[in-house]
């Protein structure tokens, strides 16, 4: 398709948009309307399957009043009528494949109107071993964790798994790209953060300190759950966890307590039209007594992003790249709301199976892949020399990700080291590459990496009288094959190019962990950990390109981490917690070996005096009620990071530029920049007002700073949002806002103060981030107990703005509509 005809294409749809709202707004209406009111001498609620969030028909109902009590059942849709009204003593649910619960009249409000029972399978508990493993909703723990539910992403719908990162209050979300999303957290992003899958860590060799996009390769249809611990997570997880961890775990098998086949599975489609996005998706799955299986694949597609019409002229793509061959004309863009080259698709597969041999293990395999399209770099694509756009084209080469799994989980019996255990063995595959060729320039550049991954976890817990020990083995090896082509289009002649890192080069970690869960009294507990971990490097160096001052670089680095967390609850509804930790990041290949370009004018080159980064953290946190239908929670921290390392400008051989893709650039390295500190707080509340309508809102604050008085990188402006919600049987709204504080030119980090063609310019000419806000409204309905409809308006008032530190102009006036079915 011709740029002009897509243009026209999008011309119309930005002519039609409003009234393509009114037309979903329509329909949205009607189909919502189909519930009814009951008698307010009823009591009315709906039963959902806690993960599904799915209505339960034939559920048992009994309700107590005055020594006597009269039975009652749900209905094909879940609902339960109740004569008696709100006069009961208490309510016991009853299903024979979900947990029984009974709710007392005084606890009636934290449940009603939609009661959830988790259900029970002849399947052991998934034994993923967590730093802090999951209790019931309301247990507080000595850190902040936010904890993504299945209904939390039925009702926010993400388009990828960086958006379902971003569900966390606590998150925020930069672009480069359409196909992009790197969570931010504390001051920290990147290879700072910790991304685990099922158990298995996807950080690798090559995460970079600057933007990642790997999280957008988790199938975002199969998370039924995620866990987000803010700060660090060394002890149980090594290197990398310095701001967090992002614990997402996929759907598994179901294996049933019959010798029947069992059938399962799910369809789910959506669509919106900020970027015309189609996505589908489908899983099927087996089972009996011993064994079950899973199959799905999801296949998204994205077209280029339109940008909201009310907002800085700056922002606007006023002018692109045309290419004919060789021959590159910059053509005036009709549409300056789309942003075009930012059109993507991705397909994800996986295969899982499960088997259990006895009471006591389970065996898990899973086989994931997941392969996008090239994907734009659209930061890139905006950049000019002088005043002309500077790229023909920027991409990524099609991302791959591969991922083979097994976990064994075993219940062991009267054994003095552990009640269960947990190994996990995980081979990896990566593949990624950069393509780029210079506007009116013959030579097109291709970088390509592939990462092979090896993790080996062994994990043991044992209940003791005063609390709960874990402690095991972990093991990571990678290696990093690099290589890097220029073609001459002129002449389609094929040359050798210097490759992003050296090639062959490997990293490795082997660390033991122990960390202790230890009860004081009933309203207290103390959670001390401890772990060593042996990093070691080993980058061979080529000069066949450059002339570098060492052949390799190679070191092996040893850190011990701690932790110390205390939680009381004083009263019933104040709980206090405190806890300090240690984390260590040891450099990687991308932090020690990589040439590139970073930013125009400029290349950074390896730099074998790296040494790890440490983190020193305290957090305060209280969570507690006031006149028992508000609720709020406040958390504050502090760290303190030495040898931070940050981009500076360095020299090679004694000179401070080289020539790089033919171009005369000033060479900068990865450096220890001294200390820095980072401190904020984050901060949540909720009033209930009924049964049906509550208020809501979060707010996050930090500020940070290196040793020499300049911010730091991924410290980010203030952000939040606020709403209002309201839920009922079959029908959850919530009409909300978020938004960003300024960010102004001298509180910029230096590396971000020369991307000009990224920040809005302030009255002086300086770039700066400055504030937004957006109101959006987000609706999840179940029609049936197989059946839920979810849809939207993001960004109603359709403003132009861009987060912080993000490539891409956000969305703007966003329509979706989804539909999931299960089976």
């Amino acid at each position: 398709m011709s740029v002009f005809s897509v243009v026209l294409l999008q011309d119309f749809e930005t002519r039609h948009t409003l009234a393509f709202v009114k037309q979903f707004a329509a329909l949205f209406f009607v189909l919502t309307a189909w519930f009814h009111v009951e008698a307010q001498n009823k009591l009315v609620f709906s039963v959902l399957d806690e993960e599904t969030e799915l209505s339960i028909p034939e559920v048992s109902v009994f309700v107590f009043s005055g020594g006597g009590y009269k039975p009652y059942s749900s209905d094909e849709a879940g609902k339960v009528y109740i004569e008696t009204g709100s006069e009961f003593d208490s309510l016991l649910l009853s299903h024979p494949d979900y947990q029984s619960l009974t709710i007392r009249n005084a606890e009636a409000d934290d449940h009603l109107p939609r009661v959830r029972l988790r259900p029970v399978s002849n399947q052991l508990p998934a034994f993923v071993f967590r730093a802090y493993p999951r209790r019931d909703e309301e247990s507080v723990e000595p850190v902040k964790i936010d904890r993504i539910k299945l209904r939390d992403i039925a009702l926010a719908s993400p388009q990828t798994s960086a958006d379902l990162a971003g569900i966390s209050e606590h998150v925020f979300i930069q672009k480069s790209q359409l196909g992009g999303g790197s969570p931010m957290m504390r001051g920290f992003s990147a290879n700072n953060v910790l991304l685990v899958v099922d158990g298995i860590r996807m950080n690798n060799a090559i995460f970079r300190g600057g933007n990642l996009q790997n999280v957008i390769m988790i199938d975002p249809n199969l998370v039924v759950e995620t866990d987000v611990l803010l700060g660090p997570g060394s002890v149980m997880y090594g290197s990398d966890a310095l701001g967090g961890v992002f614990e997402f775990e996929t759907k598994k098998p179901k294996v049933i307590d019959q010798d029947k086949m069992h059938y399962h599975g799910s369809l789910a489609l959506r669509g919106s039209s900020a970027n015309r996005e189609n996505s589908w998706h489908i899983d099927f799955g087996f089972g009996k007594k011993k064994w079950a299986a899973l199959s799905s694949i999801s296949i998204s597609n994205f077209n280029d992003l339109r940008m909201g019409s009310n907002g800085p002229d700056f922002y606007k793509r006023p002018e692109l790249v045309e290419s004919q061959g060789v021959k590159d004309t910059i053509i005036q863009n009709p549409s300056p709301l789309i942003q075009y080259f930012t059109s993507y698709s991705q397909i994800n597969l996986a295969q899982k199976f499960q088997w259990q041999p006895d009471s006591l293990t389970t065996i898990d395999w899973q086989t994931t892949y997941t392969t996008s399209s090239p994907i734009p770099r659209y930061d890139r694509l905006i950049q000019y020399s002088g005043d002309s756009l500077r790229y023909a084209n920027w991409q990524y080469g099609p991302q791959q990700w591969a991922l083979n799994a097994l976990s064994i989980n075993r219940k062991t019996k009267n054994s003095i080291f552990s009640d269960e255990l947990s190994l996990n063995v995980g081979l990896q595959n990566v593949e990624e590459s950069r393509e780029q060729r210079r506007r009116n320039d013959v030579e097109f550049i291709q970088r390509v990496e592939n990462v092979t991954a090896l993790n080996i976890n062994l994990d043991l817990g044992k209940k003791w009288k005063g609390g709960e020990l874990f402690y095991g083995v972990e093991h990571v090896w990678n290696k990093v094959n690099s290589k890097a082509s220029n073609t001459f289009l002129d002449s389609v002649y094929i040359v050798p190019a210097a490759s992003r890192y050296p090639d062959g080069s490997t990293w490795s970690s082997s660390a033991a962990y122990l960390m202790n869960h230890l009860r004081l009294g009933m309203n207290s507990r103390l959670v001390a950990g401890l772990r060593y971990s042996q990093v070691t490097l080993d980058a061979p160096f080529s000069s066949e390109f450059y002339d570098f001052p060492f052949e390799k670089i190679s070191f092996s680095k040893g850190a011990f981490n701690a932790s110390l967390g205390f939680q009381t609850k004083l009263g019933k509804e104040h709980h206090i917690s405190l806890n300090m930790s240690s984390g260590f990041r040891a450099p990687n290949v991308d932090d020690v070996g990589k040439i590139f370009d970073s930013e125009p004018g400029k290349v950074v080159v390896p730099n074998a005096d790296l040494i790890p980064e440490y983190v020193y953290t305290a957090d305060l946190g209280w969570k507690g009620k006031l006149f028992d239908a508000l609720s709020l929670s406040a958390n504050v921290f502090y760290t303190y990071v030495d040898n931070l390392i940050q981009r500076s400008n360095f020299t090679l051989n004694g000179a401070d530029s080289i020539l790089y893709n033919s171009e005369l650039l000033q060479v900068q390295s990865l450096v220890n920049a001294g200390s820095g500190i980072i401190y904020g707080t984050e901060l949540s509340a909720e009033w209930k007002l009924n049964n049906n309508f509550r208020l809501h809102g979060a707010y996050n604050y930090m500020q940070g700073e290196a040793e020499s008085g300049e911010p730091i990188r991924h410290v980010t402006p203030q952000f939040g949002r606020a709403g209002v919600t309201y839920v009922d049987q079959v029908l959850k709204i919530v009409l909300f806002t978020q938004f960003q504080g300024e960010l102004s030119a001298d509180e910029l980090a230096l590396s971000e103060r020369s991307k000009t063609h990224l920040y809005l310019p302030d009255d002086n000419g300086l770039p700066y981030s400055p504030s937004w806000w957006t109101l959006n409204i987000k609706a999840n309905y179940t029609m049936s107990k197989s059946l839920q409809l979810s849809g939207g308006i993001e960004n109603i008032l359709d403003r132009r703005y861009r987060p912080y530190s993000s490539g891409i102009t956000a969305p703007g006036l966003n329509v979706y509509f989804g539909i999931r079915s299960r089976f």
